[in-house]
């Protein structure tokens, strides 16, 4: 997909609060606003993202500007909707005009010592949201703001703002009202398959085909609207990824969305067939070597003649000078000018631990490389800006493209397949039916169509069919996106060594990497026959939590306590006592070359939504996991964790469905919720099956 500058900053900045007939149920769409003192109050403001969790606490400051005295309360409700989990009347604080005032819903420190406690004792949030009251009627008497931050240190080490958005439209009702109608889907102009070239993405379109008279890509093809006489490959990534992210392991064993993947433009080869089956991967100079390129210019002082580069190219680039590259659209002088930016596939839903992002993966760079049509093989530099969103839900990270309960729009809206998946329970008073018609369910585009099939949308494993045209558009955690940089993304073999030293305690010293006494402490490569002396981490550190080689712990290595627990080397007779220990675990589904911890800790996650987890049966099963099926148990399993000695990744080249591997190193966002769960800044590793589709090569 293509999209605008404009377009992305509108996705990333609004947030919509559309009106809709409610469906009966507690939670902030609909609860009736309770009186504050006996005095009617009104519903000013709605806040998402509200979070008690990992340390975190979120807060609200509130000036009253009318010329009156004005109560003044915020009224907390949990992920799933539900009852408020508190008495807004009980803590509503009469406010002066002119005066301030500051809520919170985790124990303040002396950084916040004026604020008041929503609950006596913290309830826990992973994403829940707030409605901001009060006695005075209108949101302009009453100015609001609102934030996460951690609630144990003074100052703050880390905060974050909240979105903190107007009511539009009437209050809740007090009365249960009528079952949700189905959204009806409306017409957007300027799509594939109307006819007419009028998108960025397109070459052609139908019987507009003046560009490759018939030879135009139909809508549902792997090239939609892209003339077939000119050489490229689509790469269709499949949904059985390995994604693993961050160094405490709870991140790991994700998958990625059907169908995502790019379309490049090759170069100097003839096909499959040969004779020359190596090709030139996106652009480059016409003169031989053919180096990457983004300009003629670059290409002159290399004496390789000019740049080969296409519209298609998804780097970002200007609209009337796609040789210009830019991040915005002041980069793009010309009159009428804008920076034209691609997505790497739609939205990725990521849910662990309690905490869910998602990610829209923005193209920043050309994909540039090599790859032999022939044997499969192929190496490209792939580098994109993943934009960071904290996910309303745990089982819900991402708007939808249609199966979704039939809620209001700031209902729970989760995923569904039939009518049966919305019944009455934890997440609404009454059942509603579900949403088939391809819609989208939240964000700026909720209830608007959308395209929920390949090359536009796909499937998750767990989180239903996201789509480029249904965005997330609230709760940024990661500015313009975190860089993440593949280079290779390859069919061969890559690895990640660690190099960097370690910022977390007790990490900072050098180990024996290889060898007779690999994992031992040294300072010097002699202690380490066979093997070298180096640091513990794998990627640069600071600006998130402090890092780890892996989230395991101590354990003896060798000896008869071998992957015993220890505390010190006297644990472990005839070995040692290792930090950290993680070893590869040939048993693991994804590869002989995964890591899990060999002395613990164990993660229970439910059976089904593995995203979830448990202690005990009794926690994959309503109320506890209201979207958990029946018959789900709590399965536990060693924790995933990366390798000390380095993280390595085998690929398969084939013509067809190669599978390709990179590492990566991660920055932090600025949800100290994210960072810590999943192990930010840190290393990352993809295993990615994909089917590889050829045209214009005779």
């Amino acid at each position: 997909m293509t999209i605008t500058v404009k377009t992305l900053l509108l996705a990333a900045g609004l947030a919509v609060l559309a009106t809709y007939p409610a469906t009966a149920r507690a939670g902030i769409a609909d609860s009736p606003v309770p009186a504050l003192q006996g005095q009617t109050a009104v519903d000013l403001f709605s806040v998402a993202g509200v979070t008690t969790a990992g340390g975190l606490g979120t807060y609200f400051s509130c000036t009253n500007k009318s010329p009156i005295a004005a109560l003044v309360s915020v009224e907390v409700f949990g992920e799933e909707g539900g009852a408020p989990c508190n008495d807004a009347s009980a803590v509503s604080v009469s406010v002066a005009p002119g005066a301030s005032v500051m809520f919170a819903t985790q124990d303040v420190n002396s950084a916040f010592f004026s604020a008041h406690l929503l609950t006596s004792v913290p309830v826990y949030l992973g994403v829940g949201s707030a409605r901001i009251l009060s006695t005075v009627k209108k949101k302009k008497g009453l100015l609001c703001t609102a934030f996460v931050a951690d609630a144990s240190t003074a100052p703050p080490t880390s905060m974050a703002p909240l979105n903190v958005v107007g009511r539009i439209g009437p209050q809740p009702p007090t009365q249960i009202a009528t079952k949700t109608p189905t959204p009806t889907p409306t017409s957007t102009p300027g799509r594939c398959g109307d006819d007419v070239v009028n998108t960025l993405d397109e070459e052609c379109d139908g019987a507009d085909d003046s560009a490759c008279p018939g030879q135009c890509g139909s809508p549902a093809s792997a090239f939609p609207c892209l003339c077939l006489t000119i050489a490229r490959e689509r790469v269709i990534e499949h949904a059985n990824a390995d994604l693993d992210r961050g160094w405490t392991g709870r991140s790991h064993d994700a998958h990625v969305v059907e169908g995502g993947g790019y379309v490049a433009d090759l170069y100097d080869c003839d096909g499959p067939g040969g004779p020359d089956s190596t090709c030139t991967v996106g652009p480059s100079c016409s003169a031989a070597p053919h180096s990457s390129c983004a300009t003629d210019a670059q290409c002159a002082l290399l004496t390789q003649g000019t740049c080969r580069k296409r519209r298609t190219s998804v780097g970002p680039h200007c609209n009337l000078n796609i040789q210009q590259v830019c991040t915005s659209d002041s980069d793009c002088s010309g009159t009428g000018d804008f920076c034209v930016k691609h997505l790497h596939g739609p939205p990725l839903p990521l849910s662990a631990a309690g905490v869910s992002v998602c990610v829209v993966n923005v193209f920043s760079e050309d994909v540039v490389g090599i790859s032999d049509l022939a044997t499969g093989s192929s190496a490209v530099r792939l580098r994109q800006r993943a934009m960071t969103y904290l996910g309303p839900t745990i089982e819900g990270p991402c708007p939808v493209c249609g199966g979704f309960c039939g809620d209001p729009p700031l209902g729970p809206r989760n995923v569904c397949s039939v009518d049966a998946d919305c019944p009455a329970g934890p997440l609404r008073p009454n059942p509603v039916s579900c949403i088939t018609a391809a819609v989208c369910s939240s964000g700026a585009n909720a209830d608007q169509a959308c395209r929920p099939n390949f090359p536009y949308g796909g499937q998750t494993s767990l989180f239903g069919t996201t789509s480029v045209d249904c965005l997330p558009d609230a709760n940024n955690v990661s500015g313009p996106g975190v860089d993440i940089l593949m280079n290779p993304l390859t069919t061969g073999a890559v690895s990640l060594q660690p190099t960097v030293s370690c910022d977390a305690a007790g990490f900072g010293g050098k180990t024996c990497n290889g060898g007779v006494n690999a994992g031992a402490n040294c300072t010097i490569g002699s202690e380490c026959p066979g093997g070298t002396c180096s640091n513990q981490c794998f990627c640069p550190t600071g600006g998130g939590v402090a890092q780890k080689p892996n989230d395991c712990v101590a354990a003896c290595v060798g000896g008869g306590n071998d992957a015993s627990t220890c505390s010190g080397n006297t644990d472990c007779p005839g070995g040692f006592c290792h930090m950290a220990d993680c070893r590869t675990n040939p048993s693991d589904p994804d590869g002989p070359n995964e890591g899990g911890c060999s002395a613990g800790p164990t993660d229970g996650v439910c059976s089904t939504h593995t995203f979830q987890s448990c202690s005990s049966n009794s926690e994959c099963a309503a109320p506890v996991c209201p979207f958990c099926v029946s018959g789900e148990t709590c399965v536990s399993s060693q924790r995933e964790c990366f390798v000390n000695s380095g993280i390595i990744r085998v690929g398969t080249p084939e013509p067809t469905n190669p599978v390709t591997v990179a590492t990566f190193c991660e920055a932090a966002t600025s949800s100290l919720a994210v960072n810590s769960v999943a192990g930010l800044p840190g290393p990352g590793a993809i295993e990615q099956p994909s089917t590889i589709t050829l045209t214009g090569l005779f």
